[in-house]
C-alpha cells in the first residue's frame, strides 16, 4: 500500500535487484502495464517466483501475457480486484503458469465462467480463492479430479454462488490435506456435504470452516456447536466479516 510508487520507483527497484524472486505491489494504483513491463524487462532470468498484484487496478491482461512469458515457473499469483484482467487473460494464467501454488481471484466477479475453463491445469495448487467468481462446478470438479489427491490446504469459495452439491462431493472426496474452507453465503449446497466432508480424511484435520448462508443446510449453517460437533480440530467458524 505504497500509494506514491509509481512506474517510475517500480522500475527503479527492478533494476537495482535484478534477480527478484517475489513483488508485492498490493494496492498500488499508480503502477501501470508499461512499468510492469519494464520491470519484468530489467530481470536477470526467469526467477520471480511470487507476485502479488492486488488492487493493481491499472494492470490488464497485457502485463498478464508478459508475466506468463518472462516468469513460467511462477508459484503464488494475486489478481484480486484487478479490474482490467479479463477471461482470457486468467485463461492464459491457468494454462501456462502449471506450476503455480497459489491462485487468488478474490472480488474478480466480472470473469464470465468460460475464464475458469483451463482450471484443471493447476495440479499443484495448494492455496486457491475464488472469493465472488462466478465458477461453476465443471471447471471445479475437474481440477479436483485431475490433481487428486490434491494439494490445497486453503479453499476459498466464498461468494461462489454457482457451485453446487457436485462441486462440494469433489472437495470432500479429493482434498485429503484440506485446513481452511469456506463456503460462506452460497445457496445451493445442502447439509448431505457437511456431513461428507467431515466423513472424509480432511474432516479430522480442518480447523477453520465457514458455512454461513448456506440455507440448505440450516442445521450447520446457523449452529456452530453442532457443526463442531462433526469436525474434532474445528477453531473457527466466521472467516469473514
Amino acid at each position: 500500500m505504497c500509494h506514491g510508487v509509481d512506474d517510475s520507483g517500480l522500475v527503479a527497484i527492478a533494476q537495482r535487484c535484478p534477480r527478484l524472486r517475489s513483488l508485492s505491489l498490493y494496492s498500488n494504483c499508480k503502477v501501470t502495464d508499461r512499468g510492469l513491463m519494464l520491470a519484468l524487462r530489467a530481470q536477470q532470468g526467469t526467477g520471480l517466483r511470487d507476485l502479488v498484484l492486488s488492487g493493481c487496478k491499472q494492470v490488464s491482461d497485457e502485463t498478464v501475457q508478459r508475466v506468463v512469458s518472462k516468469a513460467p515457473d511462477l508459484e503464488t499469483i494475486d489478481l484480486t480486484r484487478c479490474p482490467s484482467v479479463t477471461g482470457a487473460g486468467v485463461r492464459l494464467v491457468c494454462g501456462v503458469l502449471d506450476r503455480l501454488r497459489v491462485l487468488r481471484l478474490y472480488a474478480m466477479g466480472q470473469l464470465p465462467p468460460p475464464a475458469f475453463a483451463a482450471l484443471p491445469q493447476l495440479v499443484c495448487l495448494e492455496e486457491l480463492g475464488l472469493c465472488g467468481c462466478r465458477v461453476e462446478d465443471g471447471p471445479l470438479v475437474g481440477l479436483l479430479e485431475a490433481a487428486s489427491p490434491s494439494r490445497l490446504h486453503t479453499l476459498d469459495l466464498t461468494w461462489c454462488s454457482a457451485l453446487t452439491d457436485a462441486a462440494a462431493r469433489a472437495v470432500a472426496a479429493h482434498c485429503p490435506r484440506l485446513r481452511w474452507l469456506s463456503y460462506f453465503g452460497n445457496t445451493n449446497m445442502t447439509s448431505a456435504v457437511i456431513e461428507a466432508l467431515a466423513a472424509s480424511p480432511c474432516g479430522k484435520l480442518v480447523h477453520s470452516l465457514d458455512v454461513r448462508g448456506l440455507t440448505l443446510a440450516a442445521e450447520y449453517s446457523t449452529d456452530g456447536q453442532k457443526l463442531r460437533s462433526l469436525f474434532p480440530r474445528l477453531r473457527c467458524t466466521e472467516l469473514h466479516h
